[in-house]
């Protein structure tokens, strides 16, 4: 005879859970919530706090690392990995604050704070942050939300840290490791410094011995998002798990509006890769190619721009101006004039980003693309300074620049010329090769130099 297995049922009147009979040869227990006429808080140890608004009701399927939403609208916010359930539709979230709806003929994603994948009917998306998933009719239609609505919505989820009105303890779920808020996924993902190739192989590492298959998508989808923290080598680990997947297929639509969303760096290389798959949409269907590129993404520069990333809206900008050549052709006179309107926005704030890239005044925000570790960052420096026939001294030291991407000052470096030492001081941008803010035997330069310039 097989085993009842016990479900828990929170009595919403009474704010305590008691066990009652699940179903013959269930897998796993099940927590049932339900709120009536009021608001109803919850909490699971170490994977997740959430609130139901009145007549709603959430199940909480083992160690709380699966829910699913039957009724009403949930706000949960997951410190691990979560797979959360609505109607066929299936929300994968990672430490993200997000919510789900449900209703007779319509269901909604919302993510708050940190890009979620969903899936539903053999599709994928990605959903950044202050966006919207609406599945009406099987159809899923992604759409940013009031920059008002999610302010207020933030507000409010900060009183679910304390949620204590229906708490499922540790002695109800067992603690997992690689499944809650302590993971250590979630920590690696969390930690401040540079994703390096180490970093980043471990995180990977960790994705394949997790039970949920969909995370190492998710992974990808966070970790291209930490553009200015992701060295050179790094990017390519990541970037090679892009083609062939269901970000890949996603990304023509996803990326625009994650950049509207984040105003972060997007990982070195990931925006061209953006632009040969829209090349391929305008092949196979120029009308949707032209609403991607007409509704979000000309824009996208200046709030770059706006944000102090002048690097990022330079590769935004050009890739933008190569792909409207390309599709206006395309079309007719009026939606030509559309694309002519594009170009204008687009070209507006190009005079601003190239004096903000190149002006010798790094903004104080800017943090641009990592390419390099400092560890790397001063072995290159030293292969500058004896490669090229200059001296090292006690005088002599290499600093790593905060405030400038990839980039060192050497100072009390000297060189043989005209039969005597002169010294050097300067700034080098290991990333793009070049040399600035020279001194030469104590006399500032008013050039900015490419490495090969400098050096004969």
């Amino acid at each position: 005879m097989p085993l009842m297995v016990l479900s828990m049922v929170l009595l919403a009147g009474l704010g305590k859970i008691v066990p009652v009979r699940a179903s013959a040869g269930s897998s796993a227990d099940v927590w049932v919530i339900k709120s009536e006429a009021k608001p109803r808080d919850f909490s699971v140890s170490s994977t997740l706090n959430g609130r139901l608004e009145p007549e709603s009701r959430i199940d909480i399927f083992g160690r709380g690392n699966k829910i699913k939403l039957n009724r009403g609208t949930a706000h949960v916010r997951a410190f691990g990995q979560v797979e959360a359930s609505v109607g066929d539709v299936k929300a994968f979230a990672m430490d993200t604050d997000f919510m789900l709806m449900t209703g007779p003929e319509k269901n909604t994603i919302v993510s708050l704070t940190a890009s979620m994948l969903v899936k539903s009917g053999g599709k994928s998306w990605i959903l950044p942050p202050g966006y919207q998933l609406v599945f009406e009719t099987g159809a899923g239609r992604r759409a940013p939300l009031p920059a008002e609505w999610l302010a207020n919505e933030k507000i409010n989820f900060e009183t679910l840290e304390n949620a204590d009105d229906a708490t499922i303890g540790t002695n109800d779920i067992a603690d997992n490791p690689a499944i809650s808020g302590e993971g250590l996924i979630g920590k690696e993902i969390r930690k401040d410094g540079l994703y390096d190739v180490d970093r980043v192989e471990l995180i990977y590492r960790l994705v394949r011995s997790s039970a949920f298959p969909e995370l190492e998508e998710l992974v990808t989808i966070r970790l291209i998002q930490e553009g200015e923290r992701i060295t050179g080598d790094a990017a390519k680990l990541i970037l090679g798990r892009v083609p062939g997947s269901d970000i890949y297929v996603d990304l023509p639509h996803a990326l625009p509006q994650v950049a509207d969303s984040t105003r972060k760096p997007v990982v070195s290389g990931l925006v061209k890769i953006w632009s040969d798959r829209m090349v391929e949409v305008m092949a196979s269907d120029p009308g949707v190619a032209f609403g991607i590129m007409h509704n979000v993404t000309p824009n996208i520069p200046a709030g770059y721009l706006q944000a102090g990333y002048p690097k990022q809206a330079q590769i935004w900008e050009e890739e933008i101006n190569r792909l409207l050549p390309i599709l206006k052709p395309l079309f007719g006179d009026e939606i030509q004039a559309k694309i002519d309107e594009d170009f204008r926005i687009v070209r507006r704030d190009s005079f601003e980003i190239r004096q903000a890239d190149y002006s010798g005044e790094s903004p104080a925000k800017y943090v641009g693309e990592i390419k390099f570790t400092n560890d790397q960052l001063v072995s290159k420096a030293r292969i500058l300074i004896l490669g090229n026939g200059f001296m090292q001294s006690a005088l002599t030291s290499i600093k790593i620049l905060e405030d400038q991407p990839d980039s060192v000052r050497i100072t009390g470096v000297f060189r043989a010329e005209g039969g005597r030492d002169i010294s050097y001081d300067f700034a080098y941008d290991a990333a793009d090769e070049r040399i600035s803010e020279i001194k030469k035997d104590g006399v500032s330069q008013p050039n900015s130099l490419s490495v090969e310039q400098f050096v004969n």
